[in-house]
């Protein structure tokens, strides 16, 4: 076993100085091999080891064991590394992966992890995470760390190291993922900017969408999105397709790494991109729809608002038949819903019932009113020949708070009163879990629907995480709700892909700690070993015996 390990350190030792050694002390080869008939030689001096080109060096290494095992593996050198590799894409933040078969050995590495930082460069920080995350395979143990430089991953590292920090067990069965998407008024200036800059899938879905709409759109779906011009979105018709191509691009990102809905749920406008993310709508066919729809809401009269009430839903439900004219837009939860209608009304609504039970929102149009109602009909013709297709997984329909069958999804009747029906949210997320979910990913750029479904849900066993967040680091809040999500034991994230077209390259780090177990035949301490019993033998052994002896 010695000469086994002892070949494989001198073979790549030969690979690395490209020279095969002698072979010491070979005066007279062995007389039954025929070298000379033979393509092969011993090697009496060294020699320079060069392939062919393009062919690596390979070698065959033997070693045979005192137990009968023998044992053979072809070793290649490892590739070249690429002079035109890419420097790492600068990242807000990092994750990083701490994982091992059991948790003591998980916590040895997060020590030897940190002791290797203290003296690592600066500029090596982003190899070294790369490394760790896909040069070491999942195990059954593992803690993610969101971290943004090396000082304060040796901060996390030192806390996992030291049991301050948890460490979670990947469950072969979780709980349901939810996702939920949300709708208009969650928009806001250079929204999933920096995930535009940092994480190369999301922007080639950005720029996917943007060509996908550059028939349907006056503007460029980037200048709606990044330009400093203000007001753009405060349009519907660009609003709109701003918040579809921002949640197709977060959805398409946490795909690419492993992280999928079990389940859908949208609020209005977000149930169409809901309804493309369970496949009921291609893509191309969903930007096309949103951009129609914004552009019929817009043209729609601007003579509405809309409020925010807070309150027991029922109370609210009747206090409105004293004013006429004013509609129910969304039931959000038990205690909050939206009401639209004329302006006029509304103001008069809002000063009758004061600032602490409702708002006026800031909105250029009363949805989900009499004032949409033009908007149904032509809505109801773009939908009439788009191909549509029953959810691949659960979808909630808005307007029933249940859920959408073959025929709802498919109907085109269904997304065309949706303009002007009130949405059914609370009703839909009681559905949502009552199913089974127990994970929810709020999917835009404001997570306005989050407080509503705990509201609604109010289960302290219920995980919650958000995507994008307004005036919150985009990256490292994103990299923070992933990290909850495997913390808490759901799923494997896929490594590579978090990683893909971010440049850098693989480094020398710690490995896993040897799980040393110190075994002794030795008695205990001041204690005598037992002799062991007497073996009662075979009566054939005897005989044997007996024979040996020379007895008859």
């Amino acid at each position: 076993p010695a000469a086994g390990l002892a070949g494989l350190a001198k073979t790549i030792l030969a690979m690395r100085h490209h020279t095969i050694p002698a072979t010491l002390h070979l005066n007279t080869p062995n007389p039954h091999i025929d070298f000379n008939a033979s393509p092969f030689y011993p090697a009496t001096e060294p020699v320079t080891w060069q392939p062919p080109a393009g062919v690596p060096r390979r070698a065959g290494l033997s070693a045979f064991g005192m137990g009968g095992v023998n044992a053979h593996v072809i070793l290649e050198e490892p590739p070249v590394p690429n002079s035109e590799t890419r420097p790492p894409l600068p990242q807000q933040a990092h994750l990083l992966k701490v994982t091992a078969p059991n948790e003591s050995a998980l916590r040895q590495i997060a020590g030897d992890y940190d002791d290797h930082l203290a003296d690592l460069p600066d500029e090596g920080f982003a190899d070294f995470v790369r490394t760790a995350n896909v040069g070491r395979t999942d195990h059954r143990h593992r803690a993610v760390l969101t971290v943004t430089d090396r000082e304060s991953a040796r901060k996390g590292l030192r806390a996992v190291a030291s049991g301050e920090v948890g460490v979670s067990t990947v469950l072969n069965q979780s709980a349901p993922t939810a996702f939920v998407f949300t709708g208009q008024g969650s928009q806001h200036p250079r929204m999933g900017r920096t995930l535009y800059e940092t994480e190369p899938a999301y922007r080639r879905t950005i720029d996917e969408c943007a060509r996908l709409l550059t028939p349907h759109t006056d503007t460029p779906l980037t200048t709606i999105l990044f330009a400093d011009e203000q007001g753009l979105l405060d349009q519907t018709q660009h609003a709109q397709v701003a918040i579809v191509s921002t949640q197709v691009a977060l959805t398409t990102l946490l795909r690419s790494w492993g992280i999928t809905p079990d389940m859908a749920i949208g609020h209005s406008l977000g149930e169409l991109t809901a309804a493309w993310a369970t496949g009921v709508f291609d893509l191309p066919d969903l930007l096309r729809l949103t951009a129609i729809r914004a552009r019929l809401m817009q043209r729609q009269p601007s003579t509405g608002t809309m409020a925010a009430i807070t309150g027991p839903t029922e109370e609210t439900t009747r206090a409105l038949h004293d004013h006429p004219g004013v509609e129910v837009a969304s039931h959000n939860s038990p205690t909050h819903m939206t009401v639209t209608g004329p302006a006029q009304k509304i103001t008069e609504l809002v000063e009758q019932w004061g600032p602490r039970r409702a708002r006026t929102l800031n909105v250029s149009h009363a949805f989900h009113s009499a004032h949409m109602e033009d908007a149904v009909q032509p809505f109801t013709q773009a939908l009439a020949d788009t191909p549509m297709r029953a959810p691949r997984v659960p979808l909630v329909n808005g307007l029933t708070g249940d859920w959408h069958t073959t025929q709802t999804a498919t109907d085109p009747h269904t997304w065309a009163t949706q303009i002007r029906q009130p949405v059914r949210f609370h009703p839909g997320v009681t559905a949502v879990h009552a199913s089974g979910a127990r994970h929810y990913w709020e999917i835009g750029p404001q997570p306005h629907l989050t407080p509503h479904a705990r509201s609604t849900i109010g289960d302290t066993h219920t995980h919650w995480y958000t995507t994008l967040r307004r005036n919150h680091p985009e990256q490292r809040s994103l990299y923070q709700s992933v990290a909850a999500y495997l913390n808490a034991g759901v799923g494997r994230l896929d490594w590579d892909a978090l990683h893909a077209d971010k440049g850098g390259r693989t480094v020398t780090i710690p490995g896993y700690p040897f799980a040393r177990q110190n075994l002794s035949a030795e008695p205990a301490h001041g204690r005598r070993a037992p002799e062991p019993p007497p073996v009662a033998a075979h009566p054939l052994v005897d005989s044997m015996d007996e024979e040996r002896r020379g007895t008859p």
